[in-house]
């Protein structure tokens, strides 16, 4: 969640609230989508760190196999925000040429949308017509809810991310929020009236600043040393976050967007409190565990059921082979 720390307001460094985990949550929507459609990946599952952020488990046997280069590769192709603190452009994914529109990935389009201009955040009907996750993202969290230009340094590096050549409207809107204050939807809308206004030729590039702004302040933050190697340490589930005494609970999709980190996930003294409550001759008649009767019990059903599914599809694997094989 620090990587966050340039773009939202409501926290900083360790500390995380519901507010600031909707970046964790549009993030999630994202490269869920990515790893099942475009790598075809199954049995996901995302487990919540017990402090400021949330794991993925990729448990295909194709994903466990795949060695360090290709793990580096999907990485590298996955990774979009790049650079230090210090640097103000942190997306780098090429400028039109000869007045044609920059095309994007596949991925990179179902995440982002066609038009940058929909939906614009002053409408009547705001996000609720962005279909893209990212666009509405990004008028809900970084332009409503955290306000993040707010301020003039946070505006100051918007600016500085539109393009280069357009000095004269850059300057024109500096002017006027240096006049008065502004809400950052109120300097979004004028961002989107000066592209607007922009001349024909000058529209692409318009397009791809804008494209890229979205891009910079929505796109998951991945810290890519943890997927790139094998031998890497990972943090499994149910363990206790050392800090926080905040259990590593799994969490479906459906769940992530409510999720409270603050409260949302059990600790080892509501869990001691729990059992204690339970009555004595009902907790030895359970053979499952004592667990069952404490606020974990979901989410130990949750990896019951994903491991279910991982072994029933290893059998029906095995299955097809042996049938392949009798046919010779």
């Amino acid at each position: 969640m620090t990587d966050y720390d340039e773009i939202r307001t409501c926290c900083s460094d360790k500390s995380i609230c519901r507010r600031c985990w909707q970046f964790i949550a549009i993030a999630v929507e994202v490269l869920d989508a990515t790893l099942r459609e475009d790598f075809g990946y199954r049995h996901l599952l995302w487990v919540y760190s017990g402090r400021r952020g949330i794991h993925c488990w990729v448990s295909d046997p194709d994903a466990c196999e795949l060695p360090d280069e290709a793990r580096r590769a999907l990485m590298g192709w996955i990774e979009v925000i790049k650079g230090s603190a210090n640097q103000a452009k942190k997306v780098a994914l090429g400028t039109p040429s000869g007045g044609n529109a920059r095309v994007l990935h596949p991925s990179l389009r179902r995440a982002l949308g066609t038009d940058v201009f929909a939906g614009t955040s002053s409408s009547s009907q705001g996000s609720a017509t962005l279909r893209s996750p990212l666009q509405r993202a990004f008028v809900d969290v970084v332009l409503r809810d955290q306000d993040c230009f707010r301020d003039r340094p946070r505006w100051e590096l918007l600016l500085a991310l539109l393009p280069a050549h357009e000095t004269e409207l850059v300057a024109r809107l500096q002017t006027r929020w240096e006049a008065a204050p502004r809400s950052s939807v109120q300097k979004w809308d004028d961002v989107l009236e000066a592209a607007a206004r922009s001349a024909e030729r000058a529209r692409p590039a318009w397009i791809a600043a804008l494209e890229d702004i979205v891009l910079q302040y929505t796109y998951p933050r991945i810290d890519a040393e943890v997927t790139k190697r094998q031998n890497h340490l990972l943090k499994s589930p149910f363990v206790v976050h050392p800090s926080t005494g905040r259990v590593c609970v799994p969490l479906e999709l459906e769940q992530i967007q409510k999720f409270d980190p603050e409260c949302g996930a059990p600790t080892v003294a509501q869990l001691l409190r729990e059992l204690n409550a339970t009555p004595q001759g009902e907790s030895e008649a359970h053979t499952r565990g004592e667990w069952e009767h404490t606020s974990l019990r979901p989410y130990v059903e949750q990896l019951d059921q994903l491991c279910a599914r991982i072994l029933r599809d290893v059998r029906d694997a095995k299955r097809a082979a042996q049938r392949q094989s009798l046919d010779f």
